[in-house]
């Protein structure tokens, strides 16, 4: 009875993207994966031996060449620049030597480029002379080892990062990894590397599967075509679907998108890129469908901000946010519509903040013009169509509070008020107050606020900048705690949105704890 040949395949390992959501929250976006081989183990040559025989004892010490295939999953979107593998030899005594014998070349494997003399080696593998792509596959990690005479195997944990460079017109670096270390045990008797079962989150959990997905054929020319990923607010996606199509381009939803692809349920990853062989651009609307807030026990103070009820996107949609722009980021446009928490680590740089104003309509047609559509602005008619008034951005109190209903102030001293038991009103007044903007651009409100009727444990401020045509600009949100009746206190408000040239600025009180 013959055994089955050893597999050539020691482990397949999945390398993430790590992606900003909401907040300063992330979650991991599949990007690649590594295939560790076989290893091979050859005992070195016997000048090999001679030499290091002159320096240890060798009743004590043996030696192993150790040569390990890896290859990288092909990219479809861009290429790799640099890879770095780091092995640990985890049994003790077992360490990296120099290959003293230049003439081995460690059977054709590269040497580790940094840890000889220790547990602990990495090999980084980048582009040849001349070359600026990493080529994915035949790669072999060389090594000589050093052990203990007798011991035949090591458990080895194994951690990657990757560099990719990824974009279209503009290429930009990202580092992927994998989620843990992973454990792979190294026979140096039976010439095995094998990966150790038991290992993170496999249990339970289906592997992602990668599929050829047929490139969806959509009714018009690329450059016209345009995803759109959208939450509940289905009036919202009418109206901007009505401006769209006013500058003559086609929106087409991300469910229309599956069911051209072909295939019953492929990897989103997949799907999207095949998607985007047809469509010139994605477009993601943000609108405030759910109230969040942080629990006071994770705020880092009273005057965190995120203690505050906030107006939020969907789950799925910041989900398919955060892979689309990390998929096609020069492809990709942001869409605030209404007042919505903002996504982390973005800064306001890449998010059209959508009004009914023409000036907001003529950005967000830039914008998309930017990104390689065909837009078209001939005539007017893309001035009016589709009703762009954002949403209400009054939200309810968390449970157990009362939400504060305000009147909107003129000029820079405002009040705003709520009736409390027994109908009496209990006025918030501000004072002095003025907006500066800082080093990078934002505008910064600064104020006095005074409770004239009771304390105020919490209160959150809303300022709101419009320009001489009555267009609202842009918002600001902040939080004051701790209000003495009868006694100011500074307050400051800062927003990221672009409201240079502002005319005015409104303040209203958002909601208040007692």
């Amino acid at each position: 009875m013959t055994s089955s040949p050893e597999p050539a395949v020691a482990g397949v390992e999945e390398l993430h993207f790590s992606i900003p959501v909401a907040g300063s929250d992330s979650r991991w976006e599949p990007a690649s994966h590594i295939v560790f081989g076989r290893a091979d183990v050859f005992r070195p040559d016997g000048p090999t031996l001679a030499r290091y025989a002159q320096l240890v004892d060798r009743d004590t010490w043996q030696y192993s060449y150790v040569v390990l295939p890896v290859d990288l999953e092909p990219l479809q979107q861009g290429h790799y620049r640099q890879v770095s593998v780091t092995a640990t030899f985890a049994n003790p005594g077992i360490v990296a030597k120099h290959d003293m014998g230049a003439g081995q070349a460690l059977h054709g494997g590269v040497a580790p480029t940094r840890g000889v003399g220790s547990s602990r080696v990495t090999w980084v593998l980048e582009p040849g002379n001349g070359e600026e792509r990493l080529r994915p596959e035949g790669h072999q990690l060389g090594c000589l080892v050093q052990r203990p005479t007798g011991s035949t195997v090591s458990e080895v944990v194994i951690e990657v990062s990757v560099r990719v460079m990824r974009g279209l017109a503009v290429l930009q670096e990202r580092t992927a990894t994998m989620k843990e270390p992973r454990r792979y045990q190294l026979s140096f008797v039976k010439n095995t590397f094998a990966r150790l079962p038991g290992q993170g989150d496999e249990e339970g959990v289906e592997p992602v599967v990668h599929i050829d997905v047929r490139t969806p054929e959509f009714p018009t020319q690329r450059n016209r075509m345009l995803i759109v990923f959208h939450g509940r607010d289905h009036k919202a996606r009418r109206e901007l679907y009505a401006f769209l199509r006013a500058i003559d381009l086609h929106p087409i939803e991300w469910t229309q998108v599956l069911e051209l692809t072909g295939q019953g349920a492929p990897y989103i990853g997949d799907a999207l890129d095949a998607a985007m062989n047809a469509a010139q651009a994605i477009l993601v609307l943000m609108t405030p469908d759910e109230v969040v807030y942080l629990k006071p026990e994770q705020g880092d103070g009273p005057d965190d901000p995120e203690l505050a009820p906030q107006g939020q996107a969907r789950p799925n949609v910041l989900f398919e946010a955060g892979l689309a722009f990390g998929r096609f980021p020069d492809r990709t446009v942001l869409v605030e519509f209404g007042k919505v928490r903002p996504l982390s680590d973005l800064g306001g740089r890449y998010v059209v903040r959508l009004t009914d104003s023409s000036q907001s309509r003529q950005k967000l047609a830039k914008r998309l013009e930017a990104v390689g559509c065909a837009v078209n602005l001939n005539g007017t008619d893309w001035l009016s169509a589709g009703d762009l008034t954002p949403p209400s951005a009054e939200l309810p109190s968390p449970p157990g509070t009362a939400a504060a209903p305000s009147r909107t102030p003129q000029g820079a001293t405002a009040s705003a008020e709520r009736p409390p038991a027994g109908g009496r009103t209990e006025p918030i007044t501000f004072d002095k107050v003025v907006a500066k903007s800082d080093a990078s651009g934002n505008h910064i409100v600064y104020g006095e606020v005074v409770s004239a009727g009771s304390d105020v444990s919490l209160m959150t401020i809303d300022a709101t900048f419009y320009d001489t045509n009555e267009e609202i600009l842009g918002a600001a949100q902040g939080l004051v705690s701790g209000l003495t009746a009868g006694h100011p206190k500074n307050f400051q408000l800062i927003t990221f949105d672009d409201v240079a040239g502002y005319a005015d600025i409104r303040l209203q009180v958002n909601s208040r704890l007692p």
